[in-house]
């Protein structure tokens, strides 16, 4: 999907599976827009048939995280350290 989005690959890394396998997988980056924000972030290019997945990190990035009760994106304050 990346690749019909314009997304290039810049390079490949190993990537450690959820069951503990050891995959090479290939990464880029890529500009996501997101309630109203703009951002680019680092993206995993997945398998034929695997789902498409916005994770975490991209969430974090753009100050948004996810409501498992009510299934939603809600937007969080920056924290400063």
């Amino acid at each position: 999907m990346l690749l019909v989005l314009g997304v290039p690959v810049q390079t490949s890394v190993q990537s450690r599976l959820a069951v503990g396998s050891i995959q090479v997988v290939d990464i880029g980056q890529a500009t996501i827009r997101l309630g109203g924000r703009e951002f680019s972030t680092t993206v995993i290019f997945a398998e034929e048939g695997e789902p498409n997945l916005l994770g975490v990190i991209a969430l974090e990035e753009v100050l948004f995280a996810v409501d498992p009760v009510n299934g939603e994106l809600i937007p969080v304050v920056a924290k400063r350290y």
